[in-house]
């Protein structure tokens, strides 16, 4: 039986850990992160010198999606999603052709933490509709026919569901 390299990996330091009976830590004060030079994660074999795992942790990443759980004022609707759709309205009022539409909405769309099966479908349906432009009716037709199973499969996808929801509580608030 031929073993896959990831399983094969987890298995070795499944085993290593057991043996060595490690210490890991994932997080601590900012105290100790400023008065060390140490990793935020990192794991620590008895008798050997720590090894940073901060990479694997994503330590540093800064993400440019919208955090859904944070409302800081307890309006039940997430503070980073209705500052993101005030500075969306903001970009649509200054849009000045349908270019700088698309863009606003693709730079909300790039922002909201969509499952990647949504960006994917997503995707596909902008790749659809570039082909709206100087097609036929027939073709329109055509095209429109191949972006309903699109929009069906994203209705049935849960984060597509909760982030709408989301947003039309948002938009509830602002108005």
């Amino acid at each position: 039986m031929r073993s896959l390299p990831l399983c094969r990996t987890l298995s070795i330091l499944a085993i290593f850990a057991a043996m060595a009976q490690p210490t890991i830590a994932t997080a601590r004060s900012s105290n100790q992160i400023a008065s060390r030079n140490t990793p935020v994660c990192y794991v620590q074999f008895s008798g050997q010198s720590m090894r940073s795992l901060d990479r694997l942790c994503g330590v540093g990443k800064q993400s440019n999606l919208i955090d859904l759980t944070i409302d800081r004022n307890g309006d039940g609707v997430p503070d980073q999603l209705v500052a993101a759709i005030r500075s969306y309205r903001a970009a649509i009022r200054s849009a000045r052709s349908s270019e700088d539409y698309q863009m606003a909405r693709q730079k909300l769309d790039a922002q909201l933490p969509y499952s990647n099966n949504v960006k994917q479908l997503q995707a596909q349906q902008r790749q659809l509709q570039k082909q709206l432009k100087g097609a036929t009716r027939t073709q329109r037709r055509q095209i429109y026919r191949q972006m309903r199973p699109l929009r069906t499969k994203m209705y049935r996808d849960a984060s597509y569901t909760k982030i709408q929801r989301e947003i039309a509580k948002a938009y509830r608030v602002l108005n």
